[in-house]
């Protein structure tokens, strides 16, 4: 049992590189046969041939896998710390390309873009995808100017911890904006990542249900239904509403609120 949970860790750890559950799979398959014929690493791993052929397309333009010039043709797993930098320095790659077509791209846009900045529409939007969710919560926090109350469950903040939010709560400190975690109980090796956050405080109490409400005061809210935590980070069911209703807003930021006050102060952070 520990082993498939150490499997199942490591594929949810995986997925921060792009891998599906079957992609690492075939990885690890790779890695403890060696040099591997198509045909016998899809028998090997009980998947549809086909599919691991597209798969293998996918992991070598990753980096991940090679091929060899023998008869039948062979795959070969990239050594771990090989594969892991090639993924990055190609994510790093295409970031990179990202912010220097941003000014190209946004005068483009604009050029047809309808000129709404007399108009008050209050918003409410449904995002799907947890790592569209995790971007949309670093917005709202990068963004906020009021207190911001981040409640939801100890997994949702650790797999948080592994994303941008933790530097955007650190540079809000810095230009005095609250954030405020709650959170349910922690064993010490969770509490001490939950600290990296550098919130201004953190509190474990009782939470109304296993979902997430993030609320900036007077302005913003992120909440969702419950969260499936037997997902990873690529989990592609998970949504959330995101509004500035002021009513909406109003109502959460009082519930959070309430939560906070009747919460227990268990680490300060300095």
């Amino acid at each position: 049992m520990g082993k498939v949970n150490e499997q199942q860790d490591l594929f949810y750890d995986l997925e921060y590189f792009g891998l599906s559950a079957d992609e690492s799979t075939l990885y690890l398959a790779m890695l403890r046969y060696g040099p591997i014929p198509v045909g016998l690493l899809a028998k090997k791993t009980e998947l549809d041939r086909g599919k691991v052929y597209r798969m293998l397309d996918h992991l070598q333009g990753l980096g991940v896998v090679k091929f060899t010039f023998s008869n039948p043709v062979k795959c070969i797993a990239a050594k771990p710390d090989e594969c892991l930098n090639n993924i990055v320095q190609k994510k790093e790659c295409e970031v990179e390309t990202m912010k220097k077509l941003i000014p190209r791209v946004n005068s483009s846009l604009k050029s047809v873009s309808f000129d709404n900045s007399s108009t008050q529409e209050h918003e409410l939007n449904i995002v799907q995808g947890r790592n569209i969710v995790y971007a949309h919560i670093a917005k709202l926090i990068s963004n906020a100017r009021n207190t911001v109350y981040i409640v939801s469950s100890k997994e949702d903040l650790i797999r948080m911890y592994y994303t941008q939010i933790p530097e955007i709560v650190k540079k809000a400190k810095k230009q005095n904006i609250k954030v405020r975690i709650l959170t349910e109980k922690s064993d010490p090796k969770e509490e001490s990542i939950l600290q990296k956050f550098e919130a201004e405080e953190i509190r474990y109490g009782i939470l109304p249900s296993k979902s997430r409400m993030i609320v900036e005061e007077r302005r913003k809210l992120i909440m969702s239904g419950l969260i499936d935590e037997t997902s990873g980070h690529n989990d592609s069911k998970d949504s959330i509403l995101d509004t500035n209703s002021p009513e909406m807003v109003s109502n959460i930021s009082r519930l959070c609120i309430l939560l906070w006050n009747r919460a227990r102060r268990i680490m300060p952070n300095q």
